[in-house]
């Protein structure tokens, strides 16, 4: 492990330099792991497969915090090491949608109306693959629909966006607009600044949060207008999501 490269990362990323040492410890505890499961493994070899079981045992010893799996993922970006990165960004990306959920409903629909929605649902503890998350996800929304009015759902849902608030997506967009001519000069800014900010990615190899860039991922951007920003149709703007890579 390079703890000084390390200690110096962290410093940029300006994490609080008391939580050096247990960053570094935690580091030094997977890569013990790496090497009893081979001693031919290291930091910068590791595949999702070596993170995958890392994070079981995480969960089985109960150290799988938040902070832990960005203590991990910072390391894998530190490095180089994309597979890595995504692999302990997987497992926290979008965890606390379904708590925020439960937070925002009990706002909207009341404590009581809240509770029968999630009624012997267990929330996904931190380091649940994606793959296991649509299940839980589905039966909460089902749940919703059938006890819940469509308003107050709606207005549940929109409030949930990761738990950040509005102003968060909204800094410096208004200020853009309205220096453009139109929205569709506003639109049109918006998308070459993602794709600017994709290639950057791709040229970098670094991931575009759990997506990897390349030439493919810029090309097929660049064919789908809606991606990035919004395609207007009339008085509508419709807005599609980057397509999730397939790992």
């Amino acid at each position: 492990m390079d703890k000084d490269g390390f200690r110096e990362f962290l410093t940029k990323q300006k994490v609080p330099e008391e939580q050096f040492d247990d960053a570094i410890n935690l580091v030094e505890r997977f890569e013990t792991f790496l090497k009893d499961q081979d001693p031919e493994v290291s930091l910068e070899s590791a595949t999702s497969a070596d993170a995958i079981k890392f994070t079981k045992v995480m969960m089985d010893k109960n150290f799988n915090t938040y902070g832990n799996f960005v203590v991990l993922l910072r390391y894998g970006y530190f490095i180089g090491n994309n597979d890595l990165y995504i692999s302990f960004l997987e497992p926290i990306d979008g965890s606390e949608v379904l708590n925020v959920l439960h937070e925002k409903l009990g706002e909207r629909a009341g404590e009581n109306l809240r509770d029968q929605v999630f009624n012997g649902i267990d929330l996904p503890p931190m380091g649940t693959p994606p793959s296991a998350k649509p299940k839980i996800t589905q039966a909460v929304m089902e749940r919703m629909e059938a006890l819940v009015d469509p308003k107050t759902c709606e207005k549940a849902l929109i409030d949930v966006a990761h738990g950040l608030p509005t102003e968060y997506y909204n800094s410096g967009q208004r200020e853009k607009y309205l220096a453009a001519k139109n929205i569709d000069e506003f639109l049109e800014q918006k998308r070459d600044t993602f794709i600017a900010q994709l290639e950057k990615h791709r040229d970098e190899n670094t991931p575009f949060f759990n997506q990897e860039i390349d030439d493919g991922v810029v090309q097929w951007i660049k064919d789908n207008p809606g991606t990035g920003s919004a395609k207007r149709v009339g008085d509508a703007l419709i807005h599609t999501k980057i397509p999730q890579e397939k790992r």
